[in-house]
């Protein structure tokens, strides 16, 4: 059975039960910020669980990615160690919200299990809570199983809770045994069971929710009955195909074959392969993340990104990569998975260049971090310690961009531990540090910064007005950029202010200029619409339900404020806002830069009297350059005169500009043909003033008008005259080339050091190989004599002599 028609049976089947099939969530619950990530198919129903909101269905059926990387549920340091564990995995999942219960959901599993998949009936076993006598009263009448393959366990591994208070129950777990053979003994089958060995494997939880845990321990029995179950989808998989692990399913195996491919190393199941298996699974967590628009940071869920993509950074160098590797495999991850995960497909670019980006910054830093680590290890093993000191620990991390488990990984490979509480107290004295130095700097202002990205509190009416044509404007170059570049678009940050605004998003490349001037009129056409600006007071899941948009990781109340600018945005905001977008008046887009992998920066400023203030600001630097230019102009030609007008407008300025470029280059082009024209004239001259002895034929001239290039083309000509021609030259401010003919090199006379010779004497420096050599920043007072003296020291002294003696004065 292949992995879409696994899934579609499931659907199928509880589609049938009357079970909605319902969309897989985001990796990301904006409206709950308790999570990283979705790490169980039940969170986007957990507010009904808490009975704080509810469905227009009481059934629902998914197939929703989940990742399990902090926190109570973090499969990280199990992952490609064993044949199960993964930092992201599919949950199939059924749930009832108050309608149906425990019989219909263990009959429902078992049907499913025995009847649709055809799984033997021999090889399943059913674990309850030790307490819940009616568990086990259904599986034993109401299905076919075993009598001797139903366990019962303790609330460690049978009883569910959300949190220390909440909605919980006891849950009933279905195992599969991987190998032949029963489990003969009632302890066996509880080791087996719920036990390490990896023979029984736990592939279906089906959870109970009918108490409220209160703040004392006791459990109040709730008056609706949930139910919540789980089914690990590669796990099923793993043994719909027969296989041993779930790296070998066609849901990861292509992914590893691509891995083998592409590094040249072939993949075994055994330890060898466990660099296939990590960056399989890490380049999956990845790119489903930054689908739904988590980037790297080191912050939270980004910094989880950063350190999944920097370990699997670590084993493709185990591969022999020392190269960005990893975005190379987004591409076979997609055909893996993104039939059913469309958004994968829909921003696959996007999403190989986001990982690029960040493996080449990471690479940058890894070899010496790797070097460092290395003396590390030296070190404690020379003071016969056990473990890497916290110290060395975080300088990998804060100089060199080590996440704790990589050190702790490379440690493991040299039977080694990391000091963790060292290194989580230096970690938290440098964040100490980093508010005392943020406290110092933000000595003097005004109050708080406000919530809603504005960067201080205003009371005048102007500064209000100000402020909000910003504010708003932000909004509208929100909407702009997911308008013209994609919704991957998110805001990564924002800063608003009385006289220029600040926009950080998602996005993983520079915008084109024809993108930058998309973005500019949509928010113009925007402006010029007249658009009402409507502020509502709404239920937080109503405002959600409309589309209004929230930032990921923002707490929000539950009454949010709803600022809605037409079909143009809409978004939850506390912040100030103008009437009518026409009250922006007007916007310029100033810049657009990256500040981060993946994460762009727009400035711009709003509102005519800004927009004046910056035109002016601009016309007085555009007058500088021009009075700048003519100065440049007179000087190399006295005769040159313009007028400038000094309150003339842009335009006419950038006009005035553009005439005075035309006028330098035909002077600059001017001044090299004249330039061309004395270097002929020097070259018949030059010719007849070389001075010879047995082995050399060396001349030198000043040359005040001719510049570096024309002194090389020069040298070049005179070096053709003579059959072990030396040539030394000196131009326009203190320019210098030495050019060796060939035969002379060949004698061994080397430019370099013929020129360091004369820079010796008069000053500058510069450099070149054995046939020619240039520098700079003579002394212009000084060059005459160290032409004489170095043409001197040529025709009298050996080469060895030459190359080795320093002249003096």
């Amino acid at each position: 059975m292949k992995q879409q028609e696994l899934r579609q049976a499931f659907l199928g089947f509880f589609k049938k039960k009357n079970h909605d099939i319902v969309k897989a969530s985001p990796l990301v619950l904006p409206e709950d910020p308790t999570l990283l990530f979705v790490n169980a198919g039940m969170n986007q129903f957990k507010d009904v669980f808490l009975s704080q909101g509810t469905r227009p269905y009481t059934r629902a059926v998914n197939s929703q990615m989940c990742v399990r990387v902090s926190g109570k549920h973090n499969d990280l340091e199990d992952v490609g160690k064993d044949s199960t564990h993964l930092t992201s995995f599919e949950m199939l999942g059924n749930w009832s919200f108050g309608d149906y219960y425990k019989k219909e959901a263990i009959v429902w599993a078992w049907e499913f299990l025995s009847t649709i998949l055809h799984l033997p009936k021999a090889h399943l076993y059913a674990s309850v809570h030790h307490n819940d006598t009616e568990a086990l009263e259904i599986w034993k009448k109401h299905t076919d199983i075993s009598p001797t393959n139903i366990v019962k366990c303790g609330d460690k591994d049978n009883f569910w809770e959300m949190g220390e208070t909440g909605p919980c129950g006891p849950c009933s777990e279905i195992h599969f045994d991987m190998q032949q053979g029963p489990l003969e003994n009632p302890n066996d089958k509880v080791e087996g069971v719920n036990g390490s060995s990896g023979r029984v494997v736990e592939i279906w939880n089906l959870v109970f929710i009918q108490s409220q845990r209160q703040s004392d321990g006791a459990l109040i029995p709730l008056k609706n009955k949930h139910v919540d179950t789980g089914a690990g989808f590669e796990r099923l998989l793993t043994v719909m195909q027969n296989k041993a692990s779930v790296y070998d399913t066609d849901v990861l195996a292509p992914i590893i074959t691509q891995i083998s491919k592409n590094s040249g190393h072939a993949y075994h199941s055994d330890e060898r392969g466990m660099p296939h298996r990590v960056i399989a699974d890490h380049v999956r967590t990845l790119s489903m993340a930054i689908a739904d628009n988590v980037m790297p940071s080191n912050e939270g869920r980004g910094y989880v990104l950063r350190r999944l993509l920097r370990r699997a950074s670590r084993f493709a160098r185990q591969l022999g990569q020392s190269k960005p590797f990893i975005y190379q495999l987004v591409p076979q991850v997609v055909a893996s998975i993104g039939q059913h995960f469309e958004q994968l497909g829909q921003r696959q670019e996007f999403i190989q260049s986001v990982i690029e980006s960040e493996e080449s910054q990471f690479l940058k830093t890894l070899d010496k971090g790797l070097q460092h680590f290395e003396t590390a290890v030296k070190h404690a093993q020379s003071n016969n310690a056990k473990q890497i000191s916290g110290q060395e620990a975080f300088k990998l991390y804060d100089t060199y961009g080590f996440p704790l488990d990589l050190t702790q990984v490379l440690a493991q490979e040299q039977h080694l531990s990391v000091d963790q509480t060292g290194f989580e107290a230096a970690l938290t004295q440098q964040k100490q540090r980093s508010r005392a130095a943020q406290g110092t700097s933000n000595q003097g202002q005004e109050g708080a910064k406000p919530k809603g990205g504005e960067a201080r509190f205003v009371h005048s009416e102007e500064e209000i007005l100000k402020m909000s044509r910003h504010h708003s404007a932000t909004h509208l170059l929100q909407a702009a950029l997911q308008q013209c570049l994609g919704d991957h678009v998110n805001q990564a940050g924002s800063l608003v202010d009385v006289d220029h605004l600040r926009f950080d998003f998602t996005h993983p490349k520079a915008l084109t200029q024809q993108e930058f001037a998309q973005v500019q009129a949509q928010v113009d056409q925007w402006i010029g619409q007249k658009i009402p600006v409507t502020i509502d007071e709404k239920p937080y899941q109503e405002a959600k339900d409309m589309g209004a948009m929230a930032l990921f990781g923002e707490k929000y109340g539950d009454v949010v404020r709803v600022v809605q600018m037409g079909k143009a945005s809409m978004e939850l905001c506390v912040g100030h806002h103008v009437a009518n977008t026409q009250d922006i008046q007007c916007i310029k887009l100033l810049s657009e830069t990256g500040i981060a992998a993946g994460v762009r920066r727009i400035e711009a400023i709003a509102g005519q009297e800004n927009l004046d203030d910056y035109a002016e600001k601009q016309r007085q630097s555009i007058l500088a350059e021009l009075k700048q230019k003519q100065q440049q102009l007179q000087k190399q030609n006295p005769q040159y005169t313009t007028i400038i007008d000094e309150k003339a407008s842009i335009e006419h300025l950038l006009d005035i500009k553009e005439t005075l470029i035309h006028e330098q280059k035909e002077q600059e082009k001017q001044q090299r043909k004249t330039a061309q024209k004395n270097a002929l004239a020097a070259l018949s001259t030059l010719t007849k003033t070389f001075k010879t002895n047995d082995n050399i034929q060396v001349c030198q001239a000043r040359l005040t008008e001719l510049q570096v290039p024309q002194l090389k083309a020069l040298a070049d000509e005179l070096a053709q005259q003579k059959p072990a021609a030396i040539v030394l030259l000196v131009g326009a401010k203190g320019s210098m080339f030495v050019k060796v003919a060939k035969s002379a090199v060949a004698l061994g006379y080397d430019a370099g050091n013929i020129l360091r010779q004369m820079t010796h004497i008069s000053g500058g420096k510069g450099g070149g190989r054995a046939e020619s050599a240039q520098g700079g920043g003579a002394n212009l007072e000084k060059c005459e004599w160290a032409l004489r003296s170095v043409q001197d020291s040529l025709l009298k002294t050996s080469p060895e002599q030459t190359n080795g003696q320093s002249l003096r004065d």
